[in-house]
């Protein structure tokens, strides 16, 4: 499944192969680095950051994401 765009930071290689990579790779992070006026931010590994939080909570946290800047605890 594939929602918001998380693959296109958090998944190694994702863009530049065009999707096409093997769903157990996705989401594990990349060592890339994105810089923007806020710094530069590296995408994590999703898998483990939502592995401690309730449905509840990663729907809350989704809802206040946004692509581009730091999506897990930062700006």
């Amino acid at each position: 499944m594939e929602i918001g765009g998380c693959n296109d930071c958090h998944t190694a290689g994702y863009g530049q192969s065009g999707g096409a990579i093997l769903e157990e790779e996705w989401l594990l992070g990349d060592s890339l680095g994105f810089r923007g006026d806020w710094g530069t931010t590296y995408a994590a590994n999703l898998r483990e950051y939502v592995e401690g939080l309730s449905e509840d909570d990663w729907v809350s946290k989704a809802k206040t994401l946004k692509q581009g800047r730091q999506c897990h605890g930062g700006r």
